[in-house]
């Protein structure tokens, strides 16, 4: 027994193991491998403390802000609560509340944009009407300024709005002067009523078609917009070789409407 040990650990000495050949044979490149990666390995490791200080940081205004906000929509959401029964009253869904308080953090000081994101909180932890709340409402939220929800808060009354094009000329061949509508809304011009519609549009919450509300209103509206422009058209003619009679101003109706997801939209987020 003695020597069949000693047998053994000789071979494992003088490397007649298969172990000891395999290292043999790796070892120099194992060995190289290690010293090629070992300076990678330290500049992996910095540059990941590095990008994760730089998250950490960036994230900072976040944190701040969150804290900030907490205590705004915690009283927000729960005024809109107030008259929602106890048993009621569910928790909200991750993919509403996450991406809605972070937005809400960088909102805090837009009245009307706050006051949307709070009310899409209500709506999602109100079990009666927490089927009607969408993700993308988040989004939509996110891409509107207070000067489009304030038109949008104006929109919503349907069968009402209605978009004023004005139009010079003869039926084949005029020129378009300007755009009004049946509303006005204190502090917005035309033109950022005009920019916000388009936005509104383009987001997919209102539509302009060709059929319009009819109303006193708006018959004294039109008559207004062609004694506005009786001087542009008296340009027109005196510049052009038609005659008076030739020559006329038109004005467009269009009808301002909500779309289905408009309609759903302000629903939900502006209980207001």
């Amino acid at each position: 027994m003695p020597k069949e040990r000693k047998s053994k650990r000789k071979r494992a000495k003088t490397g007649t193991g298969k172990g000891n050949v395999l290292n043999k044979a790796l070892g120099p490149a194992a060995q190289q491998f290690g010293q090629e990666i070992a300076p990678l390995g330290k500049e992996v490791g910095a540059l990941t403390v590095r990008v994760g200080n730089l998250l950490i940081r960036a994230s900072e205004p976040f944190v701040y802000g969150l804290q900030k906000s907490a205590g705004w929509v915690e009283q927000a959401v729960t005024q809109r609560l107030s008259n929602v029964p106890e048993d009621k009253i569910v928790p909200p869904e991750a993919r509403i509340a996450v991406p809605a308080l972070r937005a809400l953090t960088y909102s805090l000081g837009v009245e009307f944009i706050r006051d949307m994101f709070a009310d899409l909180l209500a709506a999602d932890m109100n079990a009666d009407t927490k089927g009607h709340v969408h993700p993308a409402f988040v989004e939509l939220i996110k891409e509107m300024t207070p000067a489009e929800a304030q038109v949008l808060a104006v929109v919503r009354h349907e069968n009402k709005e209605v978009e004023f094009t004005v139009r010079v000329g003869m039926p084949h061949e005029f020129e378009t002067l300007a755009t009004r509508y049946s509303f006005a809304i204190e502090g917005l011009s035309i033109p950022e009523c005009e920019r916000s519609l388009s936005n509104l549009q383009r987001l997919g919450l209102v539509d302009a078609r060709d059929e319009f509300p009819i109303s006193q209103k708006h018959n004294q509206l039109e008559i207004a917009l062609v004694e506005e422009f009786e001087p542009a058209k008296k340009q027109l003619v005196a510049r052009s070789s038609a005659s008076e009679w030739e020559i006329a101003i038109f004005v467009r109706r269009r009808g301002l409407y909500l779309t289905p997801l408009g309609k759903s939209f302000v629903q939900v987020c502006m209980t207001g």
